[in-house]
């Protein structure tokens, strides 16, 4: 089987995610985005209160699950998603094993939404 390259659409709509956690004396995460959508006339900003999270790397995967979501609640279905995680971007690119059970429900979820999707790119974006 010959692999077929798979090229990014000329109009994308970007998506970018963050997730923060807090250590204080009651722990909270959130989750936020920012959406330019694919005709660069409108930004969509959304910010999620994450109750239970773990850890920080819980709300990076589900920032780029509500993001992905949110996009499509917006009506966009090719979206270029950028995360500064490199583990939760690789872990979405590659096959890996994930030993954290939130890290498997949110790749499935990802999946899942991607599959309502006409195209979906992942980049991750690095700050020095």
């Amino acid at each position: 089987m010959t692999a077929v390259p798979v090229f990014q659409p000329p109009l994308i709509a970007m998506l970018q995610t963050d997730g923060s956690f807090s250590h204080s004396r009651r722990p909270r995460g959130r989750a936020a985005a920012y959406l330019e959508t694919a005709a660069q006339d409108t930004i969509h900003k959304q910010l999620w209160e994450i109750q239970d999270a773990k850890n920080s790397t819980e709300t990076e995967w589900a920032s780029v699950a509500f993001g992905l979501k949110f996009a499509l609640e917006n009506n966009e279905y090719v979206v270029g998603v950028e995360n500064d995680n490199f583990g939760v971007i690789a872990a979405l690119l590659h096959p890996v094993v994930l030993r954290h059970e939130y890290a498997r429900y949110y790749r499935n979820e990802i999946q899942t939404l991607s599959n309502q999707t006409a195209w979906v790119g992942l980049r991750w974006i690095s700050f020095l």
